[in-house]
C-alpha cells in the first residue's frame, strides 16, 4: 500500500472521535498525503545522493511509515473506547518520537544538502512543517497538563546560546539511535564534543573512563529507566556534580517535576527548540565549570 492510499484510510472521519483527535486526523491528511509520497519517490529512485542523504531519507520514511501504523493501532483503540491517562501518555510519547526523526532528518537535509532538487526540498519542507504543527496537537490529545516552552523564553535567551559556545564533553543517553543520532549532529554543529550510550548500564560504564562535564538523559529507557540512572549518579560522590538535562518525549508534568525534584537540572521536550536546546546545554556546562572552579579553590 503506498504512503498516499495509507494517508487516506487511515485519517478518514472517525465517528467515535473527540474534536482534537479529529484536527489530527485532518491536519495528517493535509500534509502528507502529497508530501509524504514525494519524499518516498526521491528516495527510490534518486542515485546522486551522498550515502549520508540516502540514509537520512531512509530515515524519514521508516519513521513515517511507523507514524502511519500507530495512527492505526490508536484509531483502533479509540473505535474500541476505554482509553486511559496511561493509554494516552504512551500514543502521545511514540508519536511524538516518530514525528521528531522526520523533523530532525528533515532539517539536516535541507541545511546540509545545498543542491538538492527543488521538488524534494519542498516536500520536505511540507514534512517538516507537518510535524511542527503536528506536536502541540499530539500533546493535547487525551491531556489535560502539558508542559509548553514559551515564545517569550526562547528570545529572551537566543542571543546567548548563539554567542557563547562553552566547551566540555557531553554524554547522550538514549535508547532510540535515531534521537541519538540528530543529537548528536546538532552536538557537532556548534563543535561540541560528545558521547553516547544507548542504555544506563551503558552509560555507567562510560562514566568509569571518561570526563563528562554534562548528561543529556531520555526519561523512558528499558532496563534502568532515566530516573533510574538520575538517581543513582546524584546518590555517587563521583558523578551527583555532573549536570543532568532531561530531553524526553515525554509531555507529562509529573515525569519532569520528579525529575526536577530528584536533582535533574533542566528539561526539554524532543523536539526541542534549536536555540534554547544550546542555551540550556551552556547554562549546564557553565553551571559545571564554576562548581568546578570552587573545588579547585578549596582543595
Amino acid at each position: 500500500m503506498t504512503f498516499r492510499t495509507q494517508v487516506s484510510l487511515l485519517t478518514a472521519p472517525q465517528k467515535n472521535s473527540n474534536a482534537r483527535v479529529k484536527i489530527f486526523y485532518s491536519m495528517v491528511r493535509s500534509y502528507y498525503t502529497d508530501a509524504a509520497p514525494k519524499v518516498d519517490y526521491y528516495r527510490r529512485h534518486m542515485i546522486e545522493y551522498t550515502d549520508q542523504v540516502k540514509k537520512d531519507l531512509n530515515i524519514i520514511c521508516e519513521a513515517f511509515e511507523q507514524f502511519i501504523d500507530l495512527v492505526q493501532v490508536l484509531r483502533e483503540r479509540i473505535e474500541l473506547g476505554g482509553m486511559s491517562d496511561n493509554d494516552w501518555s504512551k500514543f502521545r510519547h511514540d508519536l511524538r518520537g516518530y514525528l521528531a526523526s522526520v523533523k530532525g532528518f528533515s532539517e539536516l537535509i535541507i541545511e546540509e544538502y545545498e543542491s538538492m532538487p527543488n521538488t524534494l526540498k519542498l516536500h520536505l519542507q511540507m514534512m517538516l512543517d507537518g510535524a511542527d504543527n503536528l506536536l502541540p496537537v499530539i500533546a493535547e490529545m487525551g491531556s489535560t497538563s502539558t508542559l509548553y516552552e514559551t515564545d517569550l523564553e526562547v528570545e529572551e535567551t537566543v542571543e546567548v546560546a548563539l554567542n557563547n559556545t562553552l566547551s566540555g564533553n557531553i554524554l547522550v543517553v538514549d535508547d532510540d539511535e535515531k534521537k541519538i543520532e540528530t543529537i548528536s549532529r546538532r552536538l557537532k554543529q556548534k563543535g561540541y564534543s560528545f558521547f553516547a550510550a544507548m542504555s544506563g548500564a551503558d552509560a555507567f560504564e562510560m562514566l568509569k573512563s571518561k570526563k563528562i562535564d554534562l548528561i543529556l538523559l531520555d526519561i523512558l529507557m528499558p532496563g534502568m529507566s532515566g530516573r533510574d540512572v538520575l538517581s543513582r549518579l546524584k546518590k555517587a560522590k563521583e558523578t551527583q556534580d555532573i549536570p543532568v538535562l532531561i530531553i524526553s518525549n515525554v509531555s507529562d508534568l509529573a515525569s519532569v517535576t520528579a525529575c526536577i525534584r530528584e536533582g535533574a537540572d533542566d528539561y526539554l521536550q524532543f523536539p526541542f527548540n534549536l536555540d534554547l536546546f544550546y542555551t540550556r546545554i551552556n547554562a549546564c556546562l557553565d553551571k559545571k565549570r564554576l562548581k568546578d572552579l570552587e573545588k579547585t579553590h578549596y582543595e
